[in-house]
């Protein structure tokens, strides 16, 4: 969509529904003016159209049974309990050290100033 026309961008949200009523009925009008206009929906229209024909892709048997052998060692039921909205309990090891090494660095940082100060007037 981008580098596209303004008028196509308004010719495809009348296409796929975006518009409110009041903006669908303006635009309506304006294409019973515009035969050109009227062309770029019918384009838009087809092209749509031609979504819906294309079956969507889906795994090979082998691979969706690897998938969910995957998913059952693991425990996780993606339709009951998605692990993506499963609450998190347990700590995060992997960030527990960084607090100690951003202290550990500050305290250097701060140490290191003081040895600047400490040069400059000595």
């Amino acid at each position: 969509m981008f580098g596209q026309p303004k008028e196509d961008m308004r010719v495809a949200d009348y296409v796929l529904g975006l518009m409110d009523a009041e903006e669908a009925t303006f635009f309506e009008r304006e294409m019973r003016r515009d035969p050109a206009l009227a062309a770029r929906v019918a384009d838009w229209r087809e092209r749509i159209a031609r979504m819906d024909e294309v079956e969507p892709d889906t795994p090979h048997a082998q691979m969706r049974r690897r998938i969910e052998d995957g998913l059952r060692r693991r425990g996780d039921n993606i339709i009951a309990l998605p692990t993506a909205f499963r609450e998190r309990t347990e700590t995060r090891p992997e960030l527990s050290g960084w607090p100690i090494v951003g202290a550990a660095c500050f305290a250097v940082g701060i140490l290191f100033g003081g040895f600047c100060v400490w040069l400059l007037f000595v």
